[in-house]
């Protein structure tokens, strides 16, 4: 079957004053027929002593020993809740400010997640690892108001002192973002079923899927452009542009393996990626 979703939203915005707006949306939406991969050709499990299922050697088909059928049995729903404030552009500042509060659930996040149990399809539904519950992200754009616009009807046009000509014709802005962080699945590291799952699907007893979260991501960047006008269309623009410019360890990802003991192993959990680290660019550009 094709994959497919059913989507409902509704939104509320008022007027606050003039030139400010504030909005709040819900949006829900719920995936259906959504592709996961798993292993078709085993035979009914036994309970293990500890209580997990394992597989024997037998097999559905005895002339083959794993078959992956990419199907389309997974399901996901989405509810979100979005309230944001937006100042248009006036007075050289403009200003938007969004927080959003969501949870995912889903069976399978992507066709390369295998379950832990091919034949116990209910016990994979959990958080999605696309999950991120509270994010909220700040952008704004400014002017420094020191000096005169160019275009400005009614102004005289006279010479600019020294004061202008250093800190007139700047623009500045930022970005701010906050997130929470990921769910990520606990593995054992081995083939504890006997499924053949790959990547590896089997969990530690008593952990369920995807029950590990990665830490905050928290990300400011940065453009400041320096302009030159030259007539009314033409203009040279001088620019620096930070990317995470608080320098903040932005973890990627995380050590899932905890081992098939009842302690973890010593590197369980541990930062394996981060996102780069401060960066800053600069340019010239001659706009026209």
């Amino acid at each position: 079957m094709t994959p497919y979703g059913a989507q409902a939203n509704a939104s509320v915005e008022r007027l606050i004053s003039k030139d400010v707006t504030a909005r709040a949306d819900y949006l829900f939406t719920r995936g259906i027929h959504q592709l996961r991969t798993r292993n078709i050709n085993l035979v009914a499990s036994v309970s293990s002593p500890d209580g997990r299922p394992t597989f024997g050697p037998e097999r559905m088909d005895p002339r083959f020993d794993a078959i992956y059928m990419l199907e389309s049995s997974a399901a996901s729903t989405y509810h979100g809740v979005t309230l944001s404030v937006n100042k248009r552009l006036s007075n050289e500042f403009e200003l938007l400010g969004s927080y959003t509060l969501s949870k995912t659930i889903d069976d399978a996040s992507d066709f390369d997640e295998q379950p832990q149990n091919p034949y116990n399809l209910r016990a994979e539904r959990a958080l999605s690892r696309q999950d991120v519950r509270n994010r909220l992200v700040i952008n704004g754009l400014f002017d420094l108001p020191i000096g005169e616009e160019e275009n400005e009807p009614g102004k005289s046009q006279t010479q600019p002192d020294l004061l202008t000509k250093v800190f007139g014709h700047i623009e500045a802005a930022p970005i701010f973002t906050f997130s929470s962080g990921r769910p990520v699945n606990v593995l054992t590291g081995t083939d504890e079923e006997r499924s053949l799952a790959y990547p590896l699907a089997s969990r530690p007893l008593g952990f369920g899927r995807n029950t590990l979260r990665s830490r905050r991501f928290v990300n400011m960047d940065l453009r400041v452009v320096k302009y030159l006008p030259y007539g009314e269309r033409r203009r040279l623009d001088f620019t620096v542009e930070a990317f995470n410019l608080l320098n903040h360890p932005n973890i990627l990802a995380v050590n899932a393996f905890y081992g098939s003991g009842r302690t973890p192993l010593p590197g369980f959990g541990t930062p394996t990626a981060f996102a780069a680290p401060r960066q800053i660019r600069f340019s010239i550009d001659f706009e026209y």
